[in-house]
Order: structure tokens, then C-alpha cells, then sequence
């Protein structure tokens, strides 16, 4: 038999499989190289792209959707004494303070009396100048009556979810309250709010109303009674916490002559409010 032989060089047959055989073992190098790439770990402190972090970011303060319970309506929890029970203006020295101050913390005998018809002594009593809108109680110093005579009642109030407003430097607060005391004695009444930052550290001097007294209360001849005090004022940037500070104590230019059966100096209706 006779073998037929091709007119074509072998290298120019060889040259397409060549050809294939080279791009073939360049992509499969391209993708063992990825492969491994992918694979293999980080060192530390290496990004996985560039420009990119591990690291969760933290979260930006944002205007709550809800900004409007915030603005216009009294933050203060119970700034009428009307949750809870009331002591007896007439009864013992325990009878008098009540066991608890819903809303708030406190220190010595201050405590809840009910407005009562007449006159009882130490007592805000008929006729009494008081807030037009009041409820049945207002708080007052309690039974401890001596010259260091001191009752405190405090609250803090949270502004952290409104940080980014508080922070603008355009967020006013208004306190207010009504404030006085029993006759000619020496106690007095007054409210604070210190605004704090984020790790309870002061900003600047607190807001302040009070006290009121029978020297300046505008109606010489009416000693008894509470009487409405206000302030306002731009709330102070980096702000995120209100403490708000109710003291009855006896007057300190008169302490020392100071000898009363009770701390009766009085508070109803304090409101702390905010507006942008």
C-alpha cells in the first residue's frame, strides 16, 4: 500500500494545539492564583480592598421621628404631686411623709400634702394664692422643722436621643413652678436643673427659680401661698441629661434663729419644657 504523504510542515499542523494547549494553561494559572489569593488570610491590620474596614461604624446621632412628645410638653415625671399617696398635714410626724415620691429621689422628710379647706398651720389652706389649674396636692418640706431643716427631691432628665437638636444650640428649655411658704416662718422653696454631658459631668451653672417669700412675693398682705416663677434660656450644646433639684429648706439668712415645727415651705406644678 502506498502511504499518502502531506505536503504540510508538521510544525504549522503542532502550531494550533501549541497554541490552545499555552492559553489553556495560562487560564488555569490565573485561576489558581485567585483561588489562593481568596484564601488566604489577612495579616493584620490589612483591609481586604482598599478603602474598606473591618470595623462596624459607629452609629451618628440622628432627630428622633417622634421630636414632637420632646417639644411643648412637661419632661419632668410627677411635677404636680399627683401620683401616689399624700401624708396627713394634721397627723403625726410619720402620718405626714409618704412612703414614696413617685418620679423622684429624696432626701429628708419632703413629702405630699393635700389641699385642704380652712386653714391648718404649716398648710396651704383655703384662699391661699395657688396655681389656677391645680390638682389635689402640692409637695412640701415635711415634719423636720429645725434650723438645718433640709428636704431635697430629685430627677434626671434623658436628652440623649435628642442630641443632634441639643447640639445645634438652638434647643430653649422654659422652667417654671409655683413656689412658696407658710405664713412668716423661715422656710423657702426653690428648682435647679443642671444639664450634664454624656458622662454626668456639669455644664456651666444651672438654670434656677425661687425662692419665694413673704418679702417677695408682690402681695405683702398675703404670706401664705405659692406663687409662679419662671426662667428660660438656650439649652447648653454637648448637653444630654436634665437633673432637675426640688429643695425646701429654711432660709439661710435667718437659720440660726430658725425653731419651726415643720419645713413648710411649698411647690406644685413644676414643668420643664423644651422648643426649637
Amino acid at each position: 500500500m502506498e502511504l499518502v504523504r502531506s505536503s504540510a510542515p508538521i510544525h504549522s499542523v503542532l502550531h494550533p494545539i501549541t497554541a490552545f494547549s499555552t492559553r489553556a494553561l495560562i487560564v488555569v494559572g490565573v485561576l489558581a492564583f485567585s483561588l489562593m489569593t481568596a484564601c488566604s488570610p489577612q495579616p493584620p491590620g490589612v483591609d481586604p480592598q482598599p478603602g474598606s474596614s473591618n470595623k462596624t461604624p459607629a452609629a451618628s446621632p440622628t432627630v428622633p421621628s417622634d421630636l414632637a412628645k420632646y417639644l411643648q410638653h412637661n419632661l419632668i415625671v410627677n411635677g404636680d404631686a399627683e401620683v401616689g399617696s399624700a401624708g396627713d398635714p394634721d397627723g403625726t410626724a410619720e402620718q405626714q411623709v409618704v412612703k414614696e415620691l413617685p418620679g423622684w429621689t429624696r432626701q429628708g422628710t419632703l413629702t405630699v400634702f393635700p389641699y385642704v379647706a380652712g386653714q391648718t398651720i404649716g398648710a396651704v389652706g383655703e384662699g391661699d394664692p395657688r396655681p389656677d389649674d391645680h390638682g389635689k396636692n402640692y409637695f412640701t418640706g415635711g415634719p423636720d422643722g429645725g434650723p438645718d431643716a433640709l428636704a431635697t427631691a430629685t430627677q434626671s432628665i434623658d436628652l440623649t436621643p435628642l442630641a443632634l437638636v441639643v447640639d445645634t444650640g438652638k434647643l430653649s428649655y422654659t422652667l417654671s413652678g409655683y413656689l412658696g411658704s407658710w405664713g412668716t416662718f423661715s422656710n423657702q422653696a426653690e428648682i435647679s436643673v443642671q444639664f450634664q454631658d454624656a458622662s454626668h459631668k456639669d455644664l456651666g451653672s444651672p438654670a434656677h427659680i425661687g425662692p419665694v417669700t413673704s418679702g417677695n412675693n408682690h402681695q405683702s398682705d398675703q404670706a401664705t401661698g405659692l406663687w409662679k416663677r419662671t426662667t428660660s434660656n438656650q439649652i447648653p450644646a454637648g448637653t444630654r441629661y436634665a437633673v432637675v433639684t426640688l429643695t425646701i429648706s429654711v432660709d439661710p439668712n435667718v437659720r440660726v434663729a430658725a425653731n419651726n415645727s415643720a419645713n413648710s415651705g411649698f411647690a406644685d406644678s413644676i414643668s420643664f419644657m423644651l422648643k426649637s
